[in-house]
Order: C-alpha cells, then sequence, then structure tokens
C-alpha cells in the first residue's frame, strides 16, 4: 500500500514518487505523474497556538481576594531531609489574608488581626 495521506511532498498514490517542489504548487489541484496516471491533490494546513501568562509591569498587580487562613502553625523547609516541617507558634495564632493577582497569579499574603479575620465571610476561610 502507497502512503499517500498527510505526507510532506505530495505523493502519486498510484506508484508513490513524489513531488519535490510540492510547496510551490497551489493549495489544491490536479497533477500528471510521470507513471502515466493522473491524480488530486490537496494542501492539509495545520496551525497551532501557544500562549503563556501576561507578566505584571512592576509592582503594578491587580490583587483579589483568595481567602483568609488562621494558623497555629508555620512551615520550615529542612534542606537536609528536603521535608517541610510545621512549627509551633507557641500557643500563638496568625491570621492572614490571602490575594492572587488576576493577570499573572502571584499571591500576595499578609498578616491581619483577629477581627478582620472574624468579619471575613465564612466560605472563603480556610
Amino acid at each position: 500500500m502507497i502512503e499517500h495521506e498527510f505526507t510532506e511532498d505530495i505523493t502519486c498514490p498510484y506508484c508513490g514518487d513524489t513531488v519535490s517542489d510540492s510547496y510551490e504548487r497551489d493549495d489544491e489541484g490536479s497533477f500528471d505523474c510521470d507513471c502515466g496516471e493522473s491524480f488530486e491533490y490537496c494542501r492539509n494546513i495545520t496551525v497551532t497556538y501557544s500562549t503563556s501568562k501576561k507578566q505584571c509591569e512592576k509592582d503594578k498587580h491587580d490583587y483579589r481576594l483568595e481567602n483568609y487562613m488562621k494558623s497555629e502553625k508555620y512551615p520550615v523547609y529542612d534542606n537536609a531531609t528536603k521535608h517541610v516541617e510545621w512549627k509551633s507558634l507557641n500557643g500563638k495564632t496568625e491570621y492572614s489574608r490571602i490575594s492572587k493577582c488576576s493577570i499573572c497569579d502571584k499571591l500576595d499574603i499578609q498578616d491581619v488581626i483577629k477581627e478582620e479575620y472574624d468579619l471575613a465571610p465564612q466560605e472563603i476561610k480556610i
């Protein structure tokens, strides 16, 4: 069987010969092969896109509130073991507001007072 679909050059479906200047031809048409057969061809075109998140200018983020967090421990990364350990705040509780830039996804974590945490809607508290 002669491979004649999705080839890099126009290929005769009868004898398998290729047309070396295929890129110079029209997007579709007919061709008379040296083997004596005529056939039709059609150029297949694939378009792809690449995207990336927009980068913010320095200190020009568009932060949106994500949630509030209450913590009695804090993370410490141990380089030797490559693990995160949670250390106690010795009975203290810290409250944080977590916002995220709507453009580049950068997080902004700020300490807040308990009263602000208490006033935050329940559904966004961690």
